[in-house]
């Protein structure tokens, strides 16, 4: 990711300096955590040799310096012979220098960059790009929603004491909008405005105000290229708000199954939509989770399956590029599906990719649930990096 501060590791030979018959001792880092923040544990090893064969049994000390800080801690030669390892926190951002000591002698190992200390969260779910690029994450267990730059690592919160929010979008205007139980709420700067729901559960109010309607265990919703209001229900419905602040059903029946491809979309049958995001021609691509499938609304309102090889998906976000990044709860998959239903890899492993977040360069964001941080897919590099935790 282009905001990511890199790990620069400049490894250097040193030689001791007396005289022809002392062993001539080198020093390098030989294997090294690369997403280095302030705050973040930093687990290295370093190589020891003395004239090329590896030097074993040594009190070995790592120290590290940068402008007003210093650290050192004892190096723990590890079962391969000759090299040590360490895990040592860095207290603040900076370019450290690092050296190793062996009795009199101190070999300059060379420096590495390490980032800002990343924000906390505690619960991250839905996740959100706004127009400057930070990332707006709603932080379910804390009941708030976080702003984080990616660049700086600095974070402020919009909004706290909601109820289990899991859901944060942008609209067109750069309006910031999460959910608050059975409500979604607009964010400002002089508090919050409820703009649909009573935060009863429910399901009613087709054909009047938003504001006066009952969702069914709202997912993570998302606005449309016109600024319509998409929201998932987990009951078993989709519904749209329109500009005009009035609530409509575009998909569900109420009952779950799997029914309906190539017709109606409000007469198809589908199961427990957990999210869903809206391409550039006003389709609303949805994870229908308990059917394993994403499956693709267009303007007209029929109903496809775009890809059906998912066992549980619960994330999903829209690409530039006119794909979609799906989230797997049961694979720990984050997978690219194509506008033709080819999917392919992104990550695995991921511990509950709760919510998905694309920017405008196609790097993407998501949140693990379950390892209580926000992650970053770099297009560029194909690397991923830790952006708060």
């Amino acid at each position: 990711m282009r905001a990511c501060v890199p790990l620069v590791l400049l490894t250097l030979l040193a030689a001791s300096a007396a005289s022809g018959a002392s062993p001539r001792v080198t020093a390098k880092l030989v294997a090294a955590t690369h997403d280095l923040s302030a705050g973040v544990p930093w687990n290295a090893r370093v190589q020891l040799r003395a004239n090329g064969r590896a030097l074993t049994r040594q009190r070995a000390l790592l120290r590290a310096h940068t402008a007003g800080h210093s650290s050192r801690l004892r190096l723990r030669e590890s079962r391969t012979r000759g090299v040590y390892s360490m895990r040592l926190t860095f207290p603040v951002a900076g370019r450290w220098t690092l050296a190793v000591q062996i009795r009199d002698r101190s070999i300059r190992l060379g420096a590495i960059a390490v980032g800002p200390r990343r924000p906390d969260v505690r619960g991250p779910f839905g996740l959100a790009v706004g127009p400057d690029g930070h990332i707006a994450i709603a932080d379910r267990d804390a009941d708030r929603v976080l702003i984080v730059n990616p660049r700086t690592g600095a974070s402020r919160v919009a909004a706290t004491g909601l109820d289990d929010p899991i859901a944060v979008a942008y609209d067109s205007g750069g309006s910031l909008y999460a959910n608050s139980g059975e409500r979604v709420l607009r964010i400002g700067t002089g508090g919050t405005n409820v703009v649909v729901g009573t935060g009863t559960r429910g399901h009613s109010g087709d054909g009047g105000p938003a504001t006066t309607a009952n969702l069914g265990g709202l997912g993570s919703f998302a606005f449309g290229p016109g600024n319509e209001l998409f929201l998932p229900e987990y009951d078993n419905w989709i519904r749209r708000v329109r500009v005009d602040g009035i609530i409509e059903t575009i998909a569900g029946t109420g009952t779950e199954g799997f029914a309906g491809d190539g017709g109606p979309a409000k007469a198809a049958a589908i199961a427990a939509p957990h999210a869903l995001t809206v391409l550039s021609d006003g389709s609303v691509v949805f994870a229908d989770s308990h059917n394993g499938r994403v499956r693709r609304i267009d303007p007209s309102g029929t109903i496809t399956t775009l890809a059906s090889s998912f066992v549980a998906p619960v994330s999903i976000a829209a690409a530039p590029d006119g794909s979609v990044v799906v989230g797997d709860a049961q694979t720990g998959l984050l997978q690219r599906v194509e506008p033709n239903g080819t999917v392919s890899l992104i990550a695995s492993q991921v511990r509950v990719p709760s919510g998905i977040a694309i920017d405008l360069h196609g790097d993407v964001y998501f949140s693990e649930f379950d390892a209580s941080r926000v992650r970053v897919y770099d297009l560029e590099t194909n690397r991923i990096t830790t952006v708060a935790r």
